[in-house]
């Protein structure tokens, strides 16, 4: 009784020292969204910037209109006002941090008959890709630690085989 009591013991110290390294793994997605609040962030800060500018507009308009003496002289302040604004450019989209390939959600999108262009919009660019006659075969493969690799088969446009990586 006193060797099992000493066994459990022993088993459940491992198991308890084993949860800390479990917990510290990173989640890929928790990576993807991060980078898509600070992406929002920066979006939310240019929309604020532009209402700014937007809401000075309506001020001085408001007080030109005051002593305006017609709607005409308000009508083209406002538009001087409106022409005087810097428009605030996009900001460009923040690359991913892995390839689109990478994620199995993005293999279940892809569906026998699909064409090239949307197959490309799915998973991205392949790494590899090879032609014979009217047959065409995208290769997506990776050579880092992940060792993931799928293929599209496609006759004509239209995707006939498709092979996922083992994810």
């Amino acid at each position: 009784m006193a060797r099992i009591l000493s066994s459990c013991i022993i088993w459940l110290f491992c198991w308890i020292l084993t949860l800390p390294a479990a917990a510290q793994t990173r989640d890929r997605q928790v990576d993807d969204l991060a980078v898509e609040v600070s992406q929002l962030k920066r979006k939310s800060a240019a929309q604020e910037e532009r209402i700014a500018q937007l809401e000075k507009a309506v001020k001085t308009l408001k007080e030109s209109a005051a002593g305006a003496g017609t709607i005409a002289e308000a009508i083209l302040k406002l538009e001087r006002a409106v022409k005087e604004l810097k428009a605030i450019p996009a900001p460009a989209p923040i690359p991913a941090l892995t390839p689109a390939w990478h994620l199995a959600s993005n293999w279940n999108l892809v569906k026998p008959g699909i064409s090239r262009a949307q197959v490309l919009e799915i998973l991205g660019p392949p790494t590899k890709e090879t032609s014979v006659m009217d047959t065409q075969t995208l290769y997506y493969s990776d050579s880092g630690a992940t060792g993931l690799t799928g293929s599209i088969t496609f006759v004509g446009d239209r995707l006939t085989i498709m092979v996922p990586p083992a994810f």
